[in-house]
């Protein structure tokens, strides 16, 4: 038995651990219903410390809300996260979306029993906002994910990775539309 978990311990250093997370896809529709607040915003700040019984990590991005398109929040709105860095120590949750101080962000989110927000369906929900060089047009593009790790999404009978969900971005001005169109349908 004692070899047995010696070569366990030995495969896991020598091979790694795969970083992945697998769950159901979420198209525009799926988030749209399921968010509290659809919001575009601009990520002032982030921080990451213990909660108080210093079990879990989380990270506090602070984001100034400059369009809302489903719900109501204030000004400047708090997205929590599992995970993060509190020196020494990391928390690391694959498939959770990073954000960054100065970044604009499209985002679909649920509200906490706290007052902060979640971002639904992990990076799912988290477009960072780029401007076309050629057209000046704004595009949402999916960002990284913690680590860079690949989202596998499961159903339909086929797999896909987030990577290439969005490769060339979407007009903001369009998805505005569309999630316009299915909150007039009764997207709640």
């Amino acid at each position: 038995m004692c070899c047995v978990f010696v070569v366990v311990v030995m495969c896991s250093v020598w091979f790694g651990v795969a970083d992945a997370t697998t769950l159901i896809p979420m198209d525009t529709r799926a988030l749209t219903k399921t968010a509290d607040a659809i919001v575009l915003g601009k990520v002032k700040s982030s921080e990451s410390r213990w909660n108080e019984k210093r079990t879990l990590i989380f990270t506090y991005h602070e984001v100034e809300v400059t369009g809302n398109f489903k719900g109501k929040t204030a000004e400047r709105i708090t997205i929590k996260q599992l995970g993060g860095v509190v020196r020494p120590f990391a928390q690391v949750v694959p498939g959770m979306p990073t954000f960054s101080a100065g970044e604009e962000v499209f985002g679909f989110l649920s509200k906490h029993a706290d007052g902060t927000h979640g971002v639904v369906g992990l990076s799912q929900g988290k477009f960072c906002v780029v401007t076309d060089k050629k057209t000046g047009e704004k595009l949402l593009k999916r960002g990284p994910s913690v680590d860079g790790a690949a989202l596998h999404f499961i159903g339909g009978g086929h797999e896909k990775t987030g990577e290439n969900d969005v490769p060339k971005g979407i007009l903001l001005d369009e998805y505005v539309e569309e999630i316009r169109s299915i909150l007039s349908e009764g997207g709640k």
